[in-house]
């Protein structure tokens, strides 16, 4: 197993207000990623949406 972390930047359009926003993907490919897994798995975190404020 590596030991990566890849970071995806991509900015986005709101329709309504035109306001760009940026998400982020992060994926975590090591032994860090395993335990990220078995709290998702034993619902001690859910991985798919954090929301941040902006930095603003």
């Amino acid at each position: 197993m590596s030991n990566k972390i890849t970071l995806l930047s991509e900015k986005f359009e709101i329709e309504q207000t035109g306001e760009e926003i940026e998400d982020i993907t992060i994926i975590v490919d090591s032994a860090l990623g395993q335990e990220f897994l078995y709290l998702e798995k034993n619902n001690i975190w859910n991985a798919e949406t954090i929301t941040m404020p902006p930095s603003h």
